[in-house]
C-alpha cells in the first residue's frame, strides 16, 4: 500500500508540474536568443537568423507573450538590429551541450520554442524521479513522495519547468551524475556526465572542480598510489572539466566583468562594443544590494537558500573542526556528506560572483537536492546510532 501511494503522489505531482508548464508557460527575453542558437545550425546568415528567430516567435507566441518581449529599449532594440542581436548570441552559446540539445530537436523538425519547452519541462520531470528514487532508498515510498512535492514547492521547480531556460537541464546533469558516482558508484559515467555538466553552464565548474579534486585527495590518502586506477579517472575528470571550461569560455569570448555589468548596472544592446573597466565601488554597490535582499525580513520569499542553509545546519552533527578534518584526513572515498558540504563553497562562489539574489534557486536546484537527500539519510539513520 506504500509504494502504491507513493507512487500515486509522485504521478499527481509530474501531472501538476505538466499541467502548469503546458498551460502556464512562463517567457523570459531568454526564449529569444535560444531559439536563435537552436537554429543556428540551419542558418548561419546573422540577419536571416535574426529574422527567422522573431517570425518563429511571433508566429507561435499570442499577441501579448511576443508583445512582451519586444517591448523596453533593450528588448525593442534587439529586435531591430540583427547586429546588435548577434552580438548578444554568445552569451548563449557558451552552453554548447544545451543548444547542440535544441539544434539537433530542430534539425528533426521540432519547432525551437516546443524544443526549449520540452528539454525545461522533461528534466524538471526526471529531476522530481530522481530525487524520488534516491530517497525510497532510505525512506518508505510515500515518505519519498511527499519530501519531493516538499522540495518541487520549496525550491520552485514547479515554476523553473515554466521557463524554457537550462536550469532544470543543468540539474539534471548534475544530480544524475552525483548519483552515478555516490549510489551506483559507476566511475566512468559519473566522471564523463559531470565533466559534460560544464558543457551545459559553465558555472558548474565549481562545483564539478571541488568533487574532482575532492576524489583525488581522498583517493590518495588511502593508497598513495598515483597509478591507482580511481585516482587516475578523478585527474583526469578534473583535466577534461577544466579544459571544457577554459574552451568553452575562450571560444565564446565569456568576459565575467561585461556580464556581471550587462546584468546587474546598465544592458548593454551592443556586446562586443563594451569596454567599461572594472570598478570596486559599482561591483561592492551590487553585491551589498544582493545581501541586504537575501537577509531581509521575508528573504525566504526571494530564495529558498536560507532555507536549505538552515536544513544543512541541523542536519550536520559536526564542528567546523571535525567537518574540516574529514576533509583533511579523509579515510574513506567521497561520500554524500562530503559532497553536500562542497555545496557551501559553491553558495558562496555564487554569490561574490553573480549575486542575483532573486533568482538564485534557479542556479542551485541540484545543490538544494543534494542538502534534502542528504539530511534524510542523515535522519534516518540516526535511530540505528542511537540503539548502538
Amino acid at each position: 500500500m506504500d509504494k502504491l501511494i507513493g507512487t500515486a503522489m509522485l504521478l499527481a505531482l509530474l501531472l501538476l508540474i505538466s499541467y502548469f508548464a503546458l498551460a502556464h508557460p512562463l517567457y523570459t527575453w531568454d526564449i529569444v536568443p535560444y531559439v536563435a542558437a537552436a537554429m543556428s545550425a540551419q542558418i548561419s546568415d546573422p540577419i536571416a537568423l535574426h529574422s527567422a528567430t522573431y517570425q518563429i516567435l511571433q508566429s507561435t507566441l499570442s499577441e501579448a507573450e511576443f508583445t512582451g518581449l519586444i517591448s523596453g529599449p533593450y528588448a525593442a532594440d534587439l529586435s531591430q538590429n540583427p547586429e546588435h542581436f548577434a552580438s548578444q548570441l554568445n552569451m548563449y552559446y557558451v552552453k554548447p551541450l544545451y543548444v547542440a540539445v535544441l539544434q539537433g530537436a530542430a534539425l528533426l523538425g521540432a519547432n525551437p520554442i516546443t524544443a526549449i519547452r520540452g528539454v525545461s519541462l522533461l528534466s524538471g520531470l526526471l529531476v522530481c524521479c530522481l530525487i524520488f528514487h534516491w530517497l525510497k532508498s532510505v525512506t518508505s515510498f510515500k515518505t519519498a513522495a511527499i519530501l519531493v512535492i516538499l522540495f518541487s514547492l520549496t525550491a520552485r521547480l514547479i515554476d523553473l519547468s515554466r521557463v524554457p531556460t537550462p536550469d532544470n537541464f543543468s540539474a539534471l546533469i548534475i544530480l544524475l551524475g552525483v548519483y552515478l558516482l555516490l549510489v551506483k558508484q559507476w566511475l566512468v559515467p559519473a566522471v564523463i556526465i559531470l565533466a559534460a555538466s560544464i558543457l551545459v553552464r559553465t558555472n558548474n565548474m565549481v562545483f564539478v572542480g571541488l568533487v574532482f579534486s575532492c576524489m583525488l585527495w581522498n583517493r590518495y590518502s588511502q593508497c598513495r598510489d598515483f597509478k591507482d586506477s580511481q585516482f587516475r579517472l578523478a585527474a583526469l575528470g578534473l583535466i577534461v572539466s577544466i579544459s571544457f571550461y577554459l574552451v568553452t569560455n575562450t571560444l565564446f569570448d565569456y568576459q565575467w566583468w561585461r556580464l556581471f555589468y550587462h546584468t546587474f548596472v546598465e544592458s548593454q544592446v551592443n556586446i562586443d562594443a563594451f569596454a567599461i573597466s572594472f570598478s570596486f565601488s559599482t561591483y561592492f554597490s551590487v553585491l551589498k544590494a544582493a545581501l541586504q535582499q537575501l537577509l531581509a525580513p521575508g528573504a525566504f520569499i526571494a530564495s529558498a537558500l536560507l532555507a536549505f542553509l538552515l536544513i544543512l545546519i541541523i542536519t550536520t552533527r559536526k564542528t567546523v573542526v571535525e567537518i574540516l578534518a574529514r576533509f583533511i584526513k579523509p579515510s574513506m572515498n567521497i561520500n554524500l556528506e562530503q559532497v553536500t558540504l562542497l555545496c557551501l563553497p559553491v553558495f558562496f562562489t555564487v554569490l561574490i560572483l553573480f549575486p542575483l539574489a532573486a533568482s538564485w534557486d534557479r542556479f542551485l536546484t541540484a545543490y538544494y537536492a543534494l542538502i534534502l537527500i542528504y539530511s534524510v539519510t542523515e535522519w534516518q539513520a540516526r535511530p540505528a546510532t542511537s540503539a548502538d
